[in-house]
């Protein structure tokens, strides 16, 4: 994803040995290495709106979001319970008091039913996860409007996947 001022990419990588938050300088190609796990699996990052802070999701078994300082640290971990939540996909919202994310609780199975995924919220504020959604046919991947308005998800109807736009004003959604 690129930073709020265009001149870096955050992205995934196991350039290291291990997966990784790099940080690439669009300017000098400068590529630099945010976390230093060896044994984590990361899925997805993003920036906040100031472009202080990254959020990625982290983890092996429970995927949980982390927030990283863009000049580096450990981090801090976002959501301690339920401890089986699973959470990825993480987009601040325009305002930046929030994160949108995907979240499921229990282990993958091959031949799980509907829904596996819905949309929550982790309020920066309170430190308290909301659900969003609550689609039979799940809902993945928000991507909130710069101008705060809309979200944009992944969701399924019976043999179709799409997008569903939601309005963030009125609550209105439309395939």
């Amino acid at each position: 994803r690129f930073s709020p001022d265009g001149e870096s990419l955050v992205f995934i990588s196991d350039q290291s040995g291990s997966d990784n938050v790099w940080i690439l300088n669009l300017e000098n190609k400068e590529r630099r290495q945010l976390t230093k796990d060896e044994n984590q699996n990361y899925f997805s990052a993003d920036w906040s709106n100031d472009g202080e802070y990254i959020v990625a999701a982290k983890g092996r078994r429970n995927i949980k979001l982390h927030l990283y300082n863009h000049q580096g640290g450990s981090g801090a971990q976002l959501i301690e319970k339920p401890a089986g939540l699973k959470s990825i996909d993480p987009a601040f919202s325009a305002n930046g008091k929030s994160i949108y994310f995907s979240k499921r609780k229990g282990a993958w199975d091959y031949n799980a039913q509907l829904p596996q995924y819905q949309i929550g919220v982790y309020d920066m504020i309170e430190g308290k996860v909301k659900t969003f959604s609550s689609r039979y046919g799940s809902a993945f991947a928000p991507t909130p409007s710069p101008n705060g308005k809309w979200l944009v998800y992944g969701s399924r109807y019976e043999d179709e996947t799409g997008l569903i736009l939601h309005n963030l004003i009125n609550g209105d959604e439309k395939w």
